[in-house]
């Protein structure tokens, strides 16, 4: 029986080690422009709806308010896209909140127009909305205000809903296409609040809670 001497045992260990030195290493190749530049509205929806809703509480004053009730997102594949000037469709889709209250058996009211205004004026009520992308904008906001949230009933919940309908630079359109805002009147007492002491229940001794723990109180 032959053996190997160390020698042999180190030529071979070095041999194998040069050549998976040698080796290289494979790296993906970069995605460059070959992805798709895509629009969507945040939050309107995935793959498995086609549409969402949000809800957003106001302060029940009659002082102005305004909030972001829609934001537009371009997901550019690569810097000449981003640098792309373009308008996105979105339409002022009453129809979808009836549609949405049909479905669900839920009972939002599309918030009366003349109790807002927009900083990006549909073609008329129900109408499209232009939305305006510059050079280097990856998104875009459509913004309301409020001027007296006193009109709100405080027990009813209103609505706005945005369809993304297309884009004059032919990007893909992103699968969540409609988005439903929620906007609900909420009263002086809302908000964080915070419980100190122990409590101790006289009837059941078993029954204890330590304190601090924090409560939030919503309007519902």
């Amino acid at each position: 029986m032959k053996y190997f001497s160390n020698a042999s045992l180190l030529i071979i260990a070095f041999v194998a080690i040069t050549f998976s030195a040698c080796k290289k290493t494979q790296v993906p190749a970069p995605l460059g422009d070959r992805g798709q530049t895509i629009v969507k509205v945040m939050k309107g929806g995935d793959e498995t709806g086609y549409w969402n809703k949000v809800l957003n509480g106001i302060d029940f004053v009659n002082t102005p308010q305004t909030i972001d009730v829609c934001d537009i997102r371009r997901d550019a594949n690569s810097n000449a896209e981003l640098n792309r000037a373009f308008n996105a469709i979105i339409k002022d889709d009453t129809a979808a909140i009836r549609i949405f209250n049909d479905t669900n058996g839920t009972s939002i009211i599309p918030l009366p127009r003349d109790w807002y205004t927009v900083n990006i004026q549909p073609s008329a009520v129900g109408g499209n909305y232009t939305v305006p992308f510059a050079a280097g904008d990856f998104a875009k906001q459509i913004a309301i205000t409020i001027p007296d949230a006193t009109l709100l009933d405080p027990s009813s919940t209103y609505g706005l809903a945005f369809t993304l309908l297309s884009n004059d630079a032919n990007y893909v359109n992103g699968a969540g296409k409609t988005l439903i805002y929620e906007i609900g009147a909420k009263n002086a007492f809302d908000g964080k609040y915070q419980v100190t002491g122990t409590f101790r229940d006289v009837a059941n001794a078993a029954f204890t809670s330590d304190y601090p723990q924090e409560w939030h109180l919503i309007t519902t």
